[in-house]
């Protein structure tokens, strides 16, 4: 949430906040509103030609709806990739998998889902598509005091025809086409579990590698831990102390060092 005096219409990307009011609505106009005392004093001390306090958001509003909505507590991000503009999640109960992807370009993209780490795709599987997409020029020009959260409902998260999303079992694939400067939050149900080569299995041996940082997980105390991050190992005795079995204790996956 942010103050509405930062709002800048000439480019919300120097706006941090989805969500705009003013915190400073005490001044009582003769149509029975609240005004902003800052915009009253501003304006010569009267609220000729002056909005009344409102709500109003921005299109990082409708950018978040198109996460939240579908993701929830509970649920488990399993991939994300800021590069690609895709994010992946299953429900806490794994029935149902939430893809989110963004399309900032001026065109049309046919956008394939990769569903070959999945367990099983079912006979009925099913996609449901949710797009987001920019608000209409009427509403644009309609200034900045226009943009309420109900201005940007109408183009937040609308369902799209059944048929939308194509699964093809014997590909293992889902197929989208997303509009251009849109957002598509797409729904899958029967695409549950997980590949026999896609998931990490009690027993087996890893090394885990920070995507950003570049550096792995050691078996290496540092200060009170006992694990520490060190450069990827160039040499056997140092690649020992970053390989890390997965063994089961208690219903609990834990690492330790072989």
């Amino acid at each position: 949430m942010q103050m509405g005096s930062n709002v800048n219409p000439a480019g919300e990307n120097t706006n941090w906040g989805t969500v705009l009011i003013d915190f400073d609505c005490t001044v009582a106009g003769m149509d029975g509103k609240l005004y902003s005392e800052r915009r009253v004093n501003n304006n010569g001390g009267t609220t000729d030609g002056l909005e009344p306090c409102t709500v109003i958001a921005n299109a990082k509003y409708n950018g978040v709806k198109a996460i939240t909505h579908f993701i929830h507590a509970g649920d488990k991000v399993i991939a994300n990739n800021d590069e690609d503009n895709n994010m992946t999640a299953t429900s806490d109960d794994g029935k149902t998998q939430t893809v989110i992807h963004r399309n900032s370009g001026t065109s049309d993209q046919t956008f394939v889902i990769d569903l070959s780490k999945y367990g099983e795709i079912a006979d009925n599987a099913y996609g449901e598509l949710y797009l987001t997409t920019e608000t209409s020029a009427e509403d644009k020009n309609a200034g900045v005091d226009s943009a309420t959260p109900e201005v940007f409902a109408k183009t937040s998260n609308v369902k799209q025809a059944e048929g939308s999303v194509m699964i093809d079992k014997a590909a293992k694939t889902a197929t989208v086409t997303v509009p251009a400067r849109s957002i598509a939050s797409i729904q899958l149900t029967g695409v549950t579990g997980y590949a026999k080569d896609a998931a990490v299995e009690t027993g087996d041996t890893y090394q885990l590698v920070g995507k950003q940082s570049g550096k792995a997980v050691a078996d290496t105390t540092s200060g009170d831990s006992a694990l520490s991050l060190a450069n990827v190992a160039s040499d056997a005795e140092n690649a020992k102390k970053q390989t890390l079995d997965l063994y089961p204790d208690r219903a609990a996956r834990r690492l330790r060092a072989p």
